[in-house]
């Protein structure tokens, strides 16, 4: 029922905005990013899923763009990951006016997106970097009870600094997905009420080298104890794009917990990619996927 609220809320949204378009037909794309990953654990066991094991949806929806610039996208996930802090499947519905504003069930602007990739019913203002002397985003979001609550301000662009201040942040499974398997997320009523995260990126030609660190402050719920995080990768391009490779290493400096992960993406086609993704965990194999990504 969550999901239909904020469905109804995106819909109810693009046509409060929007009544100039309705005398036209508007761009309907038709989205969808799937993931079918097989994963072999060090236990010889395999599971077939609609994910990776970063968390990393598949989904399939529409995007809108309508006759006065507003765009709005309607996204199902095809699975949800077992015991997740999000009780139906819909993966985002927001109506936008890009690089504006954006209103609606989205991912919310947490350091680079990686370590963090929380999904909550929000509304986020970005004032891009031709307005300002920096780039701002700010958000507010209001997921429900016992989820994510409160708001979250970002400042920089290859360099940027978050603050997230409220409830149950961090909750999601695709958070910190690169430490914890994804059925191990707190779920709802878990998670920190502070995120302080930093997040750098830089391009060296083909050399992608991107970095995050977190600090995780007053833990509720399950959640019992405080944390600092941080995730550096670095992903090279060859073959003219036909091939990346990242390497990524993933510590909790609380815990002294490291983990390491090879990925490779091939693109075979336009919209196809085969994709590969090893996983060593505190100095031992701990996972092997092999995925294939469509993308339309």
């Amino acid at each position: 029922m969550n999901g239909l609220r904020q469905l109804g809320l995106v819909l109810l949204l693009g046509c409060l905005f929007a009544p100039q378009a309705s005398a036209q037909r508007p761009d309907v794309a038709l989205r969808v990013d799937a993931n079918l990953s097989l994963t072999a654990g060090v236990n010889g066991s395999g599971r077939i899923r609609w994910y990776d094991p970063l968390g990393r949806y598949s989904t399939a929806g529409l995007g809108l763009t309508l006759d006065n610039g507003l765009y709005v996208l309607v996204t199902q996930r095809l699975q949800r990951v077992p015991g997740g802090a999000d009780p139906d499947t819909l993966d985002q519905a927001y109506v936008e006016e890009p690089g504006i504003w954006r209103a609606g069930r989205q991912v919310l602007p947490i350091g680079g997106g990686f370590l963090f990739r929380e999904y909550a019913l929000a509304a986020r203002v970005d004032l891009p970097g031709d307005r300002v002397a920096i780039p701002i985003t700010l958000a507010v979001c209001a997921n429900g009870d016992r989820r994510q609550r409160g708001i979250i301000g970002r400042i920089g662009r290859e360099i940027g600094l978050t603050v997230v201040a409220g409830r149950n942040f961090g909750i999601n499974p695709s958070s910190l997905a690169t430490l914890r398997d994804l059925e191990a997320a707190p779920g709802a009523d878990g998670g920190w009420r502070w995120i302080i995260a930093g997040d750098i990126s830089r391009q060296f030609g083909p050399l992608i080298v991107q970095g995050e660190f977190a600090l995780l402050r007053q833990p509720e719920g399950s959640t019992k104890t405080a944390g600092e995080v941080s995730d550096l990768r670095a992903s090279l391009n060859s073959f003219e794009g036909q091939v990346v490779t990242t390497l990524g290493w993933s510590r909790d400096w609380r815990t002294q917990h490291d983990a390491y992960r090879f990925e490779t993406e091939t693109l075979v086609s336009r919209s196809v990619t085969i994709r590969s993704f090893v996983r060593i965990d505190g100095g031992a194999w701990r996972d092997i996927t092999m995925g294939v990504r469509i993308r339309l």
